[in-house]
């Protein structure tokens, strides 16, 4: 409350100064009054104010009787006077024509004379809109309107210059300038925008009305320059005369200057446009820059040089075009048939522009990109556009041609046709015009009467022919029927035959429904699709054919048949007895001409003459041979004949070892097979033969490292000739005799403590891949045959060996025994370098106490490690007295067995304790 009651007190303090100076408005605060307001429409009740139109204003006073019209709270919201105790409301917009307006006559104005129209403004809180659609229209005499419509005058003072207004908590101050050209004595204040020009903005309350509070009206004279009007839309290059009032002591040297803003307004780099000397009102000649950006913008003031002063220009908007630099493009569709549409385009990039067409037939159109529909050559003619950016004008000209379209093309055709004969189609003609065919089966021609060779089913449908006049097009269709015709025939037999066998007559088609008939030699007919005669002759041989019928649409085909007679069977001989390698002589008993031989036998055996020969025969070639004649495709029964042959003999050489020690004895065996009784053998150590070898098993201690035995087998008496055969090659390793040897190692080393890991690795020598026996104290540890063996549960001073077994074929001797090491295992009472250690309490919860005697005093690192060897803690201290004493504190560790190490800096010693948290 005390803020509110300071700011009313500095608002009645600045009013009271600022209306030192004249003011025309007489009580202009509101504070003179008839009566107290008791409800709402009594706007006369305060002295000298009454409402202007049928649309009743509103009268509030701290001494207003009811809620209504009270102040602060009232009807339409929540508002302090401005100044002193009243001020009055009403609707400047009321969702449609609806206004209140507040009126009062004032002291007269001094004509041709500068005022300044100022007051104070708020949103009522049940405003659905903010606007800015406040001015003050001034009169000659007193005005009333009965209607409760805005009022259709041109007000002096707009303050549309403002952003919509929306504050319901604050006073906002309007001001604005204007010339007088009269001695105006009567002011109305309200909303004189026509409904769909005034600017709105939803405050969120479901309300259509805009409604504001009004107080502190001054209209006081005021010195300085100012512009009447201007046009409110120019173009670039425009020369136009601004007319300008002014006020003061301006010396008859002042120099006027009339300037330019930015397309924002702003005259931060202003642009001169026209200058006049002068020391009083008047008029100054003005020209745009040629290269001026279009935009609405702009802002238009004239400043002085001697007094300086400059014109109170915010009202004075303006619109600039440049036509040079909106890139106006006016275009039509090129191609206009009749019954088309004629589509005018206009391309820019200005951000305000109208336009204005015309042209024959009587068209008209504001519209950017008019159309006219269903054209004819009537719409043939000069169109005119006109295109206006703010002050500029563009005026452009097309020359448009409406084609004719071509007569209606009437389709034909031979319909009905059989698939496979040749659809015909036609179309009625225009002089001049092209043809394009679309229809069934992705049928396209750019013939007039185009047709489609070998017509099948699909070929059926609807076609479409297009007439295209210079581009100008009609349609025509018509429907064409192909039926299905017997397709794809074929007639056959099984063709050549020989007398006795069954003659197969056969047909087919891909087209269903299909008849049948069959005429050939020695009367034969037949309604089968596929007929069948047993037993035939060469009588039956000859042309037969075969006709197809569908739909009225017949198809023929012929087959030949031709029926020979069989040869008779040939007598078999061949060159017996044979041996793998002879060559087998086969011969046929056959003399009739004309006959063609085809034998068959084992191992892929073929052959087209008479009397056939088989070099270099082996044992696959063994078995039954068959021949048989063939003449005019008969062929005779099959004869054949069995021919036998002997393999050759042949050997193979074992023994018991191929890898063997040195100066070791093996047997060498030699098998045989397909031989006689009638054998000689031969042995070769690295191809010198052996002294007296003719026997199959050979033993002998001669063999070196490399050496390649093999044998020589003689048959004398299996085949005609005698026959040799050399045998496999055995090749030999002789190894020397090797001692094996075994060493173990363990990690870590050196003493550990309780429950630690140590791992024993052997190290073999000339063992080859040996087996292990790790032993404990003298004793096998069962399943402990790896290279490797680890545990944990070692106690101190177990002794731990390996025995191997050696894996090389030639060991002396076979097995070997390794060092053996001794566990050195810590224990909790196990301290080297420390006497009496203890640790107290452990088990702890992390918190404890190291107390050792001791020599000297030595300083000691002491290092904490948990079960996979991680440093959790380290801390350094001395030893005085002979006593070491720490307190530890780990914080929390997960609960297990932790090791503790104390280290002798000095020295180096270490002693280990383990540590218990739980």
């Amino acid at each position: 409350m005390k803020i509110i009651l300071s700011t009313l007190i500095m608002l009645v303090i600045s009013m009271q100064v600022y209306c030192q100076t004249t003011n025309h408005v007489l009580n202009y605060d509101f504070e003179t009054y008839t009566q107290c307001p008791n409800a709402y429409s009594q706007t006369n009740r305060c002295t000298g104010w009454r409402s202007f139109t049928g649309g009743t204003s509103d009268y509030y006073n701290t001494c207003g009787v009811g809620s209504q019209v009270f102040i602060p709270s009232n009807g339409f919201g929540y508002q302090h006077a401005a100044s002193g105790n009243g001020y009055v409301g009403g609707v400047v917009y009321g969702g449609n024509n609806y206004r209140e307006y507040i009126a009062s006559e004032i002291t007269p104005l001094v004509a041709k004379s500068i005022y300044e129209v100022s007051m104070y403004v708020s949103l009522a809180n049940l405003s659905g809109y903010a606007t800015n659609n406040i001015g003050a229209f001034f009169h000659d005499s007193a005005l009333w309107y009965s209607n409760s419509n805005y009022i259709d005058v041109d007000p002096q003072v707009l303050y549309t210059n403002y952003a919509p207004i929306n504050d319901t908590t604050n006073w906002v101050r309007l001001r604005k300038k204007f010339y007088a050209d009269s001695a105006y004595d009567n002011i109305v204040i309200g909303g004189f925008l026509a409904p769909n020009l005034v600017t709105k903005v939803p405050t969120g309350v479901n309300l259509t009305t805009s409604y504001y509070y009004f107080d502190s009206i001054v209209v006081r004279p005021t010195s300085g320059i100012f512009i009447s009007d201007v046009d409110s839309v120019l173009c670039a290059s425009d020369s136009f005369d601004l007319e300008y009032f002014a006020a003061g002591d301006f010396v008859s040297t002042n120099t006027f200057t009339a300037q330019l803003s930015n397309k924002n307004g702003s005259f931060s780099s202003p642009i001169n446009i026209g200058i006049l000397v002068n020391d009083t009102s008047g008029v100054i000649r003005c020209g745009l820059p040629s290269n001026t950006s279009p935009g609405y913008g702009y802002r238009i003031r004239v400043v002085s040089s001697n007094i300086v002063d400059t014109s109170f220009e915010e009202n004075l908007f303006v619109g600039i075009g440049n036509l040079d630099s909106a890139g106006i493009q006016v275009s039509n569709n090129t191609l206009m048939c009749e019954g088309g549409n004629i589509n005018f385009i206009v391309t820019h990039n200005a951000s305000i522009i109208s336009f204005n067409w015309t042209g024959p037939n009587g068209f008209t159109s504001i519209a950017q990109n008019p159309i006219i529909t269903n054209i004819s050559t009537a719409n043939s003619g000069v169109y005119y556009s006109e295109i206006k950016s703010y002050g500029c004008i563009k005026r452009d000209t097309l020359d448009v041609q409406v084609k004719p379209n071509p007569s209606l093309p009437a389709v034909g055709s031979n319909s009905t046709v059989c698939a496979g004969d040749t659809l015909y189609l036609t179309a009625s003609s225009t002089s001049g015009a092209t043809y394009t065919w679309v229809g069934p089966n992705m049928f396209q021609s750019n013939l007039q009467n185009p047709y489609i060779a070998n017509s099948n089913v699909s070929n059926s449908g609807t076609y479409t022919v297009t007439a295209n006049l210079d581009g100008c097009t009609r349609y025509g269709s018509g429907a064409v029927s192909v039926v299905a015709a017997p397709e794809n025939i074929s007639a056959g037999s099984n063709t050549p035959l020989c007398v006795g066998d069954e003659l197969k007559l056969n047909s087919s088609n891909t087209t269903s429904g299909v008849s049948y008939s069959w005429a050939g030699p020695n009367s034969f007919t037949s309604s089968s699709q596929n007929p069948t005669m047993s037993n035939v002759t060469t009588m039956h041989t000859g042309a037969y054919i075969a006709t197809f019928s569908l739909n009225g649409c017949v198809e023929k085909d012929t087959v030949y048949v031709a029926v020979n007679p069989i040869p008779a069977v040939p007598t078999l001989s061949y060159n017996s007895p044979l041996c793998v390698g002879d060559q087998l002589s086969l011969t046929s008993s056959s003399t009739t001409s004309g006959i063609s031989y085809s034998w068959s036998g084992p191992n892929g055996f073929t052959g087209n003459i008479q009397n056939p020969n088989r070099v270099n025969i082996s044992l696959a070639d063994t078995g039954d041979y068959t021949l048989i004649t063939t003449r005019l495709n008969c062929s005779s029964a099959p004869e054949l004949i069995n021919v036998e042959i002997n393999p050759k003999p042949f050997v193979v050489i074992t023994t018991n070892a191929d890898t063997i020690c040195k100066d070791e004895i093996i047997t060498l065996n030699a098998l045989v097979n397909n031989t006689s009784s009638s054998l000689q053998y031969q042995w070769y150590i690295n191809a010198q033969p052996i002294i007296g070898s003719n026997i199959n098993a050979l033993q002998t201690n001669q063999i070196q490292d490399g050496d390649e035995v093999y044998c020589v087998l003689t048959d004398n008496a299996k085949c005609s000739t005698p026959v040799s055969d050399l045998s496999n090659d055995l090749k030999f390793t002789v190894l020397p005799w090797l001692t094996p040897s075994v060493t173990i190692n363990v990690s870590p080393q050196g003493p550990v403590h309780q429950d630690s890991f140590l791992t024993f690795t052997a190290t073999v020598v000339d063992a080859g891949i040996p087996t292990y026996q790790w032993k404990r104290n003298g004793n096998d540890i069962v399943g402990a045959w790896g290279q490797t063996w680890a545990a944990k549960t070692l106690k101190n001073k177990d002794t731990i060996c390996v025995e191997i077994e050696s894996g090389y074929r030639c060991p002396r001797p076979r097995t070997a025994k390794s060092n053996c090491i001794a566990a050195q295992i810590l224990s909790v009472d196990d301290i080297s370098h420390l006497n009496n250690i203890k640790i107290y309490p452990n088990p702890n919860g992390g918190k404890f106490v190291i107390e050792a005697q001791t020599s000297g005093t030595s300083e000691y690192s002491i290092n904490i490690f948990n079960a996979l060897g991680k440093e959790v803690y380290n801390t350094h201290t001395h030893a005085t007295s002979g006593r070491l004493y720490k307190e530890i504190n780990l914080g929390r560790l997960a609960a297990g067995v932790y090791l503790l190490n104390i280290r002798d800096l000095k020295t180096g010693n270490t002693s280990t304790a383990r540590l218990m948290i739980d």
